[in-house]
């Protein structure tokens, strides 16, 4: 008995057409939540102002996701998991942490440069900074910087602290402050160096190759794709 070929590849056909459609709607409901969750929305959005955004009934809504405080979580886990990528494409190989440390920042802060939507939701919300993620990324590097002796400061916690405070206030600026940009995104990068202890000249140059490294990968980074 032979076997026929196009009976068995079409279950797989319609399995990845369902797959791609169910992608498709999570990836509608979660940039609507994006777009209802962030700035003073934050805390008095409700799921009608989601569906509402993505234009869908509360039942699609409800095939997702129990809550929209699931659907939030799903988000900052995603937003986390292209930040995470974007490191290691950018810096998994660097072994300067001063180095490391321009180029992680540049990247937060050029992310929220070039997505005012992004960084009104991701200013809102200190989770995404405070992930596990996220602050390994920032203990390895601030941390090999003071075993090194490139960066000085009284405690690893106060040093992490400050750096992601100072992000943080970079992206609520880029938010909501037309005027900033690629000027700032650097100035503020080699601030934050200095704040760790980096000596002048050297945070000057660690900014600079910082920014150069990131536009050479800008269209391979996961939020160009």
């Amino acid at each position: 008995m032979t076997s026929n070929p196009t009976a068995i590849a079409k279950p797989d056909f319609r399995s990845r057409v369902a797959e791609g459609r169910r992608d498709r709607m999570r990836a509608r409901l979660l940039a609507a939540t994006m777009k209802v969750c962030g700035g003073a929305n934050r805390g008095r959005a409700v799921i009608d102002d989601v569906v509402r955004e993505a234009g869908v009934s509360r039942g699609a809504f409800y095939r997702y996701y129990p809550s929209l405080e699931a659907a939030i979580g799903e988000l900052i886990d995603q937003l986390v998991a292209e930040l995470v990528d974007a490191a290691r494409l950018t810096f998994s190989d660097v072994d300067d942490p001063v180095l490391g440390s321009a180029i992680g920042s540049q990247l937060l802060l050029g992310r929220a440069s070039g997505d005012r939507e992004w960084a009104t939701f991701v200013s809102s919300s200190s989770q995404v900074l405070d992930t596990p993620p996220l602050r390994a990324v920032l203990h390895d590097t601030i941390g090999a910087g003071g075993r090194t002796g490139v960066f000085e400061f009284p405690s690893l916690d106060v040093a992490t602290d400050l750096f992601a405070g100072g992000l943080l206030g970079g992206i609520r600026r880029l938010a909501s402050d037309q005027a900033a940009g690629d000027s700032y995104v650097v100035d503020l990068s080699l601030q934050l160096l200095r704040g760790l202890g980096t000596t002048p000249d050297r945070a000057a140059e660690a900014a600079r190759e910082g920014a150069d490294r990131i536009a050479a990968a800008a269209s391979r980074l996961p939020w160009a794709r």
